[in-house]
């Protein structure tokens, strides 16, 4: 059993607090960088960028003790995790660098948001698994938050970017580097402090955001999600499983959004129209599901597995869980769908544990890929000459060349001798990685 929260005028003590060290170490952490190792680094970081907003946000549910657990403990996450999951089999544009970057961010923030709305609603209720009720506040408040923060983040970046045309290009570096992270640090701290201070300020905010989510995203996600079904179905390169759609998973985010802003804690829907396009929405849902499930296949089929296949296998797990666990609530109890708020619960943690798993050596995407296709060069399905020695020297790390090492090493088998050559001409290269 939690300890209660500490009043209101020492969490706010204990916030300033968490900032001053934050700026003291923003200070003093780029002077000692040069000789910090990689992995202090991203400690450092970890505790700038996650760390210290958790602490911060975590304090108006939960003790200092736990907050600081909490913080930590997903810091350390966020340092070790994108060692494992974020590693590909192939091989990168520039713009796919900076897509799939982009991609890693939003993985981690959807992680973040869904493990702080797990913590903070049951340390909130004091038991593991809060009430739907509780999810449902603790989430969209923190929306509504994260959205407070991004306004005044825009706001501040526009004037900085303002200030720093007038004053030269020459001083930006010096601009951005003392005035925008302490300015962001005090949005943050404004906006949680201004979240318990004026309750009724963030509740407007978060009924807004439902109420202006659940009537704006009504056009985009119906006539986006039938548009991608109909391109889809209609593409000979989708069919040959040259490519996953990456806009499906998008677009049931969408509609998951759609779906839960209009059906919050499990409130009758007052108008017959919405009921009608909420249910119709769930049929979408189950619609775009299946469709992933087809690209998912047809990906497998072309090239087995990949780490897109292995990511892709979760990806489709969860909305499937969505997709699936949705029509069946429908129909078992029509437009109230009372088994929406389990289902929601199974999912999150569902996706959670695949996102965590991913990230372990056991289910490493990159070393599943590489024992795949070794095994296959091994068993003769592959022949020496046709075998990719290059894809897994350059974009397979830290699997490939270790595995490249061991068939130079092997001395049986008729081709073990070409695999070797190939192999040893392959680990000349240096490693650039996975993307």
């Amino acid at each position: 059993m939690l300890a209660a929260k500490p009043p209101i005028a020492i969490r706010t003590r204990l916030r300033l607090l968490v900032v001053a060290i934050q700026l003291a170490l923003y200070a003093i952490v780029p002077a000692l960088a040069p000789d910090l190792p990689p992995i202090w680094q991203q400690i450092f970081l970890s505790f700038l960028f996650i760390v210290g907003p958790l602490a911060v946000a975590s304090l108006g549910y939960m003790p200092l003790g736990a907050a600081l657990v909490w913080a930590i403990v997903f810091g350390g996450v966020a340092v070790a995790v994108p060692q494992g999951l974020h590693q590909s089999f192939e091989r990168p544009s520039g713009l796919d660098n900076i897509s799939s970057s982009f991609g890693h961010i939003v993985e981690m923030a959807v992680l973040l948001f869904a493990c702080h709305s797990f913590v903070v609603a049951g340390a909130s209720d004091r038991r593991w698994i809060a009430n739907y009720s509780t999810y449902v506040r603790v989430s969209w408040t923190l929306a509504a938050q994260i959205l407070l923060v991004v306004l005044s983040a825009f706001a501040l970046v526009s004037g900085v970017s303002t200030l720093a045309g007038w004053i030269g290009p020459e001083s930006t570096i010096a601009v951005v580097n003392w005035i925008v992270f302490p300015a962001l640090c005090l949005i943050v701290l404004t906006v949680f402090e201004l979240s318990e201070r004026r309750p009724q300020a963030i509740g407007a905010v978060r009924t807004f955001l439902m109420s202006t989510l659940s009537w704006s995203l009504l056009p985009a996600v119906v006539g986006g999600a039938f548009a991608l079904v109909q391109a889809g179905l209609q593409s000979n390169e989708f069919w040959s499983g040259s490519d996953m759609p990456a806009m499906l998973p998008l677009s049931v985010g969408c509609l998951l959004l759609f779906f839960n802003a209009r059906f919050r804690d499990g409130q009758p829907e007052r108008l017959r129209l919405m009921t009608a396009i909420r249910l119709s929405a769930v049929c979408l849902l189950l619609a775009v599901v299946l469709l992933y499930g087809l690209a998912l296949v047809a990906q497998y089929a072309r090239s087995r597995w990949t780490p897109d296949v292995v990511q892709g296998t979760a990806i489709f797990a969860v909305m499937a869980c969505y997709g699936v666990g949705y029509a069946i609530a429908a129909v078992s109890s029509g437009a109230a769908m009372r088994s929406v708020p389990e289902i929601n619960i199974a999912a999150a943690l569902l996706g959670i544990a695949l996102t965590f798993a991913l990230s372990t050596p056991l289910l490493n995407p990159t070393r599943l890929a590489v024992a795949y296709q070794i095994a296959r060069l091994e068993s003769g399905e592959v022949a020496p000459e046709k075998f990719d020695y290059e894809l897994l020297a350059l974009y397979a790390a830290p699997y490939g060349r270790p595995a490249l090492e061991r068939l130079i090493e092997e001395r049986g088998g008729p081709d073990a001798d070409e695999i070797a050559r190939r192999a040893r001409a392959a680990l000349r290269a240096p490693a650039k990685g996975g993307r």
